[in-house]
C-alpha cells in the first residue's frame, strides 16, 4: 500500500512542493542514545504498567494510512494523548525532515504498546528541511510541545535531538530488524520527557521543531475530538 503525501520543503534559499509516496510507516519507541538511559525508561514504564518490549529501542511498524497532517483528529476514549517527535521521510536518496506526533492510545499501551500505536493518527506537518542542512548539527535542535490545561496553553516537552538515537542509527536498526530498506519510508523518531512526568491528554496540541543555528521552525497544531466507544 502507498500514500501520496505533498511536503512543502524549506531550504536556505527557496521553497518547493514535493509529492512523495510513502510505503512504510515505524513508530520506535524508547530511542534514548544513551542505552542505559533506554533500559532506566524501560523499567519505569513497566513499573508504571506498560507492556514494555524486550528490547530497546522497541521498533513499531504501523499502517502508512494512519499518517495525516489534518489540524483535526478523532480518538476513541478520553485517555490518548500526543507526543512531539522529530519525523523523517526517507525517499530514494534523499531524507526530509519535520514535526509530528505519535499520537496514542495509553489505555492500550498496558496490554500492547503496538496495537496502542496502531489505534491512533500519525500527525505530520507539511512544512519539512532537507536533512542535509541540518545533519551537521542534529544535535542542537530542539522540540517542543504544548497543551491546554484550564483553557491556558501550556509548555508539555521540551529537550533537544541530542538525548536521541541518530538517524542514520534509527534507519540501520529498522532495516536489520525488519529486513525493510528504509526507502519510501516515514519514521516518527522518538520523543523528549513530559516536563511533569507523565503523558496527559488535551483537547489541542501543538509541536514544535527549532533550528537555533539557522533560526527557523516547524510547527503543527491538531485538535481531539475524543468520543465514547459504546452508548
Amino acid at each position: 500500500m502507498q500514500k501520496k503525501i505533498l511536503l512543502e520543503i524549506l531550504s536556505r534559499h527557496h521553497l518547493e512542493e514535493k509529492q512523495i509516496n510513502v510505503e512504510h510507516l515505524f513508530c520506535p519507541g524508547f530511542t534514548a542514545r544513551d542505552r542505559n538511559s533506554a533500559s532506566r525508561f524501560m523499567e519505569q514504564a513497566k513499573g508504571a504498567g506498560m507492556a514494555v518490549p524486550h528490547q530497546a529501542p522497541g521498533i513499531w511498524r504501523v499502517s502508512v494510512d494512519l499518517l495525516t497532517s489534518q489540524e483535526e483528529i478523532q480518538a476513541q476514549g478520553e485517555d490518548t494523548s500526543g507526543e512531539v517527535e522529530a519525523v523523517i521521510f526517507r525517499y530514494g536518496k534523499d531524507i526530509y525532515v519535520t514535526v509530528g506526533s505519535d499520537h496514542t492510545d495509553r489505555s492500550l499501551e498496558s496490554i500492547s504498546i503496538e496495537k496502542a500505536k496502531q489505534a491512533s493518527p500519525k500527525i505530520y506537518s507539511h512544512g519539512a528541511w532537507k536533512y542535509d542542512e541540518v545533519k551537521d548539527h542534529w544535535d542542537d535542535l530542539i522540540l517542543r510541545s504544548w497543551i491546554l490545561v484550564g483553557g491556558e496553553k501550556i509548555l508539555y516537552q521540551e529537550g533537544t535531538l541530542e538525548s536521541l538515537m541518530k538517524v542514520e542509527d534509527i534507519l540501520a536498526e529498522i532495516s536489520r530488524r525488519s529486513g525493510i530498506f528504509p526507502d519510501r519510508t516515514a519514521i516518527f523518531m522518538g520523543t523528549v520527557p513530559f516536563l511533569d512526568g507523565s503523558s496527559r491528554p488535551s483537547p489541542t496540541f501543538w509541536v514544535e521543531l527549532e533550528d537555533p543555528l539557522i533560526h527557523r521552525k516547524l510547527s503543527h497544531q491538531y485538535k481531539v475530538d475524543s468520543f465514547p466507544g459504546t452508548y
